[in-house]
C-alpha cells in the first residue's frame, strides 16, 4: 500500500465530536485504533522496528503484542530480559508525556530506548522534543 492509502486506513479510525485527551486538552476528533485493529500487524511492518518492542498500554501494547515474536507490553516487562534496546510504541502522540514517562520506568529495569515509534502523530511542532517516527500526522490526516 502507498502513503495515500495508509492515510486512509487511518482516517477510518477518527471519531469526530468533543473530547477531553489524556493530555488534558480539548478536541473535536480522536483516534481509536481498535477500529482498525485487523490492521496492528500491518502498522508495524510500516513501522519496521529494529529491536524488541515494548508496547504502551492500551493500543500500543496491542499493537506491540502484534509482533507475536518479539512484542512486550509495560505491564509484561518484568517477565522479560533485562539490560536490552527496545523499540517503545504507542498509537497516538499528543504531548509526549507518556513516552517519557515509560522511559523513565523503562531505565529502572536497565531497558534503553532505542528508538519511538507511533501510529499517528498529532504533536505541534513547538512541542516536538523526542525524535518519534510515525506513519502519519495529524497535518497528514488535515487536521490541526
Amino acid at each position: 500500500m502507498n502513503k495515500e492509502q495508509n492515510i486512509n486506513i487511518i482516517k477510518s479510525s477518527i471519531i469526530y465530536r468533543d473530547f477531553i485527551l489524556h493530555s488534558g486538552d480539548y478536541s473535536n476528533w480522536k483516534c481509536n485504533l481498535e477500529l482498525i485493529k485487523d490492521y496492528y500487524k500491518y502498522l508495524m511492518n510500516i513501522l519496521d522496528p529494529k529491536y524488541q518492542v515494548i508496547g504502551i498500554e492500551t493500543e500500543g501494547a496491542k499493537l506491540s503484542l502484534s509482533m507475536k515474536r518479539f512484542g512486550y507490553t509495560i505491564s509484561e516487562t518484568w517477565k522479560g530480559p533485562r539490560s536490552f534496546m527496545c523499540s517503545l510504541v504507542d498509537d497516538v502522540v499528543t504531548t509526549e508525556s507518556t513516552m517519557k514517562k515509560t522511559t523513565e520506568y523503562l531505565i529502572q529495569y536497565g531497558i534503553t530506548i532505542g528508538e519511538y515509534l507511533c501510529v499517528l502523530d498529532r504533536r505541534k511542532e513547538n512541542e516536538k522534543s523526542l525524535d518519534i517516527k510515525s506513519i502519519v500526522t495529524s497535518k497528514d490526516l488535515g487536521l490541526l
